[in-house]
């Protein structure tokens, strides 16, 4: 699947990778998706260093308002993530 940037958007992009979330084996749900929920663009993936989830932990994020796959970005309304490894044909389940 091909996703272009959500969101036209400046994100600051920090150097040291130990700070921020990581998401890894993630799948971008675009919104042929979900044709019929509100759910919007998402992500999945098992995530690390977030303050609010045990690492390895499965997650769906809030709606995506911006991805960049070549810095290997993603933001929702609250979070930034990095985004690690490939991403996966389908999601984990």
């Amino acid at each position: 699947m091909s996703v272009d940037i959500v969101h036209d958007e400046k994100i600051e992009i920090t150097s040291n990778e130990d700070e921020g979330p990581k998401l890894e084996n993630w799948f971008y749900f675009g919104d042929k998706d979900f044709p019929y929920t509100c759910l919007g663009k998402r992500i999945s993936g098992n995530v690390y260093n977030h303050s609010r989830f045990k690492d390895g932990t499965l997650i769906y994020t809030s709606g995506v308002e911006y991805i960049n796959k070549t810095y290997r970005i993603a933001k929702t309304h609250n979070t930034t993530y990095m985004l690690i490894g490939p991403e996966r044909n389908e999601p984990l389940t």
